[in-house]
């Protein structure tokens, strides 16, 4: 597989860049946190950016467990964005039931680069869970954080 990335050119004034610097975002408050569950460190990379471009304040996993010792500590997750395919001992709509069990009201989002067991996404659509298809653009990421705050701020 060969994959060419083309991203564009920007030019950030001086004062523009020390604000970005100094927040670490373009944004003063972050809009909520996600705990971002990918496995492949290059993808995970990819999409932190992604999402602390867009506001949020990120906490990354390679793995289902150590995404369920994240949730279960005390540290506040407001979404969680999970792969489907995880090493370890619990993969991703696994994850995603412990998450709910452990933190009711948890926004849940769900990516996948793979074709999904029909049962994984049977369960998905049942539960109201996007499904984001791997490599997604960062509009139908922000399209689907909103949706997974507002079921999270509906279940709380």
């Amino acid at each position: 597989t060969a994959v060419d990335l083309h991203l564009p050119r920007i030019e950030i004034s001086p004062q523009r860049q020390t604000d970005i610097d100094e927040r670490g975002t373009s944004e003063s408050t972050p809009k909520a946190s996600v705990l971002l569950v990918e496995d492949d460190p290059d993808v995970r990379v990819v999409i932190t950016a992604q999402l602390k471009k867009l506001g949020y304040r990120v906490v990354t996993a390679a793995n289902g467990d150590e995404a369920i010792d994240l949730i279960a500590s005390p540290a506040s997750i407001d979404i969680l964005l999970t792969d489907i395919v995880l090493p370890g001992t619990l993969d991703g709509v696994e994850l995603i039931k412990e998450a709910m069990h452990a933190q009711p009201g948890i926004g849940v989002l769900c990516m996948t680069g793979y074709n999904p067991s029909p049962q994984h996404i049977k369960w998905l659509q049942l539960q109201n869970i996007t499904l984001l298809e791997k490599p997604f653009s960062s509009d139908r990421l922000v399209t689907a954080l909103a949706a997974a705050t507002a079921t999270s701020e509906i279940g709380a």
